[in-house]
C-alpha cells in the first residue's frame, strides 16, 4: 500500500451509459478536450445481481446484464 500523506487530488467522475454508443463518443471527446488523449481505459461497468438461480433468471434480465458488462 503507498502512503500518500496529506496529498489530494481533483478526481472527476463521469456519467455514462455504458449501452450507449452515441454516449462513449461524447465521452471521449469530454475526456480528451479536458485531459489530452487516453492511453488506458478501464470499465467495470455492472449491474447489481438479480439474487435468483441462473436457471430462474429472465431472458431479459440476462441480455440486459451481458449487454453491460
Amino acid at each position: 500500500m503507498t502512503d500518500f500523506g496529506r496529498r489530494s487530488a481533483e478526481v472527476p467522475a463521469f456519467k455514462l451509459d455504458a449501452r450507449d454508443r452515441d454516449g462513449w463518443i461524447k465521452l471521449k471527446q469530454d475526456v480528451e478536450g479536458r485531459f489530452g488523449p487516453v492511453d488506458i481505459l478501464v470499465n467495470k461497468a455492472s449491474i447489481g445481481p438479480n439474487r435468483r438461480e441462473i436457471a430462474d433468471t429472465t431472458f431479459e434480465w440476462f441480455d440486459r446484464m451481458v449487454a453491460t458488462a
